[in-house]
């Protein structure tokens, strides 16, 4: 509670602080010296930025000089000095140095102190801080050090050579690392000198690093080299990174070697830096050494010149496209595919067509960006010679642009070519390549390419946002269609739905044609919604042959079934009761009973009794009877129980599993 009040306060605080921050007096920040945020440091953070946002430039003096007051006094909260640091860090000047400073040598606030002078940035704030080395705690200096290495501090570069050289290993280390921060030469000078002890090798070398990037020139390369001396694998990475951008040649000579040599683990370095350096420089040298590796180490290195994206290497990349190596050709592929243009996919397409290497060069194709590549394979379409893989890649791509030159190619005399270029219609063509496509079937005389046709005219339609507009379009070819046509069209309008596919079923099934009867009723019997309800329990009743009466029964009795179906519950038990009348198979009762078990519906027992009469149904109908009761009981107790006492007189006298007989007695039991 009291945490609580004290942040209200201090928000009150704040609010009236940034109103009248010239007027507030010295009682608001009275209040302030003794705030306490105890468990809510969060808090600070927030007050910080608005008290900052709120308050005017010109006002901020005032800000500062109040807030160094409150740095200053005795009397002062800790949690308050911190909360004035961090403001200070924002705002404070030379005005706040000294105030600062005597925190220096407090444990809880010196990171605070050390934070506002080293973001200050001054003379008189670097001034301060290599001061307090000489008086401060031990475990105080490595965080000043921090801070002067950071603010790049020239003249505490003396103190930091000393102190390089402590007893104490977190001085010293920080110490080392600042010199690197540093960077000039009295810095390099003083780590050149160094002895360290090996715990602090590591340090130095990245002390040597940093101060070399910093110089530059020869004498920056000298010391990344002095700095792989350390040995350790992080820094030689570190030390060739930085020798490769201050002079590419000696870089290069360095990486070359590690690619060349027997050290796995340099070699696998190398690479890694291979993909994070730029430079021309490099580039050649990598290409001109490929020739010279073993086969492990080509792939390796195509690879990381794949990751390095310059196109300087284009060339002696391609050149591997054709090597009997196959490990080297799949590497070259890949790289290719990162670094490849539109010339790079001719090469690729020919020799895909040629029968080398094709699902991956495709799959490469598939892989590379821009436009310029979409231009060249819609351009090859239109070439016999690779015009195969050339849709193979398209479709990989999903290039739908490429659906108009696809309509040509359902022409070309290679059957192959027009199988694939149908399969690609279908996964790239839209409702506007649909009156084209149906012109090209309608000509089609080979059944299996009518099939393929048909299937990717299909998936458009099926695939468009208005899937029964698109079909129309299908329809108006329907006259014309051969048979086979026909029934792919017939069968293809149970997944569309709708009245103009509806009247076109209807039609069909008033034909009586064979093949054309046959796909209507199994297409009306797959229909998506419950406007064919009503035919199929007309055919239910009055199909001629048997399997067409059974397909017509059950496709009713998925109508009523179906949870996509919209329909009520009193016109789903209604559609099962007129199935059942039509219902002359023992399975074709058993889908009915599943079905009404599942309406859980109290007005579905009735119908569900009307089946006990069939020796063959009683354990089904009992089961059902049962688990209806036991669904309909917490709102229909009354209909329940008097089910069940109808359901048990009727098991008296019949014969009847006795298990269910126990299931329906436990029920009764419960109900009572």
């Amino acid at each position: 509670m009291e945490s609580r009040n004290n942040m209200r306060r201090f928000a009150n605080l704040m609010a009236m602080f940034c109103l009248a921050v010239g007027t507030a007096g010295a009682d608001a920040f009275d209040d302030l010296m003794g705030y306490t945020y105890e468990d809510q440091p969060e808090q600070l953070g927030k007050a910080a930025e608005d008290l900052l946002a709120k308050t005017p430039r010109d006002q901020m003096g005032a800000v500062e000089a109040k807030l160094v007051a409150v740095v200053a006094s005795t009397n002062t909260a800790p949690e308050a000095k911190a909360y004035a640091c961090r403001l200070l860090q924002r705002i404070g000047t030379a005005a706040c140095v000294s105030a600062v400073t005597t925190l220096l040598h407090d444990e809880e606030l010196a990171a605070y102190a050390r934070m506002t002078l080293e973001r200050q940035g001054t003379e008189a704030a670097a001034a301060a801080l290599r001061a307090a080395l000489d008086d401060v705690p031990e475990n105080a200096k490595p965080g000043i050090l921090g801070s002067l290495g950071a603010m790049q501090d020239a003249k505490a570069v003396a103190a930091m050579r000393d102190l390089a050289g402590s007893t104490n290993a977190a001085t010293a280390g920080a110490a080392i690392l600042a010199l690197g921060k540093v960077g000039d030469r009295h810095a390099a000078a003083a780590l050149v000198k160094l002895d360290p002890p090996p715990s602090l090798r590591e340090a130095v070398a990245a002390a040597l690093i940093d101060c070399g990037k910093r110089m530059g020139g020869n004498v920056g390369v000298k010391l990344c080299e002095r700095a792989m001396a350390d040995g350790t694998a992080a820094n030689r990475v570190a030390a060739i990174e930085a020798i490769a951008t201050l002079d590419a040649g000696r870089g290069a000579d360095f990486i070359v070697a590690d690619l060349r040599g027997d050290d796995r683990e340099r070699a696998a370095a190398a690479r890694t830096i291979v993909a994070g350096v730029p430079g021309a420089t490099l580039t050649h040298r990598l290409t001109a050494v490929l020739d010279e590796l073993p086969s492990a180490k080509q792939v390796a290195l195509l690879t990381a010149l794949g990751q390095r994206g310059d196109r300087a290497a284009l060339p002696a990349v391609e050149g591997r496209l054709t090597v009997d190596d196959e490990a080297v050709r799949a590497a070259a592929i890949a790289a290719v595919a990162r670094l490849g243009d539109a010339g790079s996919v001719k090469q690729m397409l020919s020799r895909a067509a040629a029968g080398g290497d094709s699902p991956e060069l495709v799959q490469a194709i598939a892989a590379m960006p821009g436009a310029a590549i979409d231009a060249v394979l819609i351009d090859a379409l239109g070439s016999d010679a690779v015009r195969g893989v050339a849709i193979e890649a398209a479709v990989q791509r999903d290039l739908t642009e490429a659906a108009p030159r696809l309509l040509e190619c359902v022409k070309a005399d290679d059957l192959r070519v027009q199988s694939a270029a149908w399969k690609a219609l279908g996964s790239l063509g839209g409702v506007e390549q649909l009156g084209p496509m149906l012109t090209a079937l309608a000509d089609l005389d080979e059944r299996n390419m009518q099939d393929t046709a048909f299937d990717a005219t299909a998936r458009i339609v099926t695939a468009a946002r208005d899937r029964r507009k698109a079909f129309v379009l299908v329809l108006e070819q329907y006259d014309k269609a051969s048979v086979s046509v026909k029934t792919r069209i017939l069968n293809l309008a149970a997944a569309v739905g709708g009245e103009a596919a509806l009247a076109r079923v209807s039609d069909a099934l008033a034909s009586g044609e064979g093949e054309v009867y046959d796909a209507a009723l199994r297409s009306l019997a797959r229909w998506p919604n419950e406007q064919a309800a009503g035919k199929l329990l007309e055919l239910a009743t009055q199909a001629a042959g048997e399997t067409h009466r059974i397909l017509a029964l059950r496709g009713c009795i998925r109508i009523a079934g179906a949870r996509e179906v919209r329909l009520s519950r009193e016109q789903r038990l209604a559609l099962y009761r007129e199935a059942g009348k039509a219902a002359r198979r023992t399975d074709e009762k058993r889908l009915i009973l599943a079905g009404l078990r599942d309406l859980r519906d109290k007005d579905a027992l009735p119908v569900l009794f009307g089946y006990l009469e069939d020796a063959a149904l009683i354990a089904d109908t009992a089961n059902s009877v049962i688990d209806v009761a036991r669904d309909i009981a917490p709102q229909h107790k009354a209909e329940a129980r008097a089910a069940l006492d109808k359901l048990m007189a009727h098991l008296d006298g019949a014969e009847c599993d006795g298990a269910i007989t126990k299931r329906a007695r436990e029920l009764q039991s419960k109900l009572q």
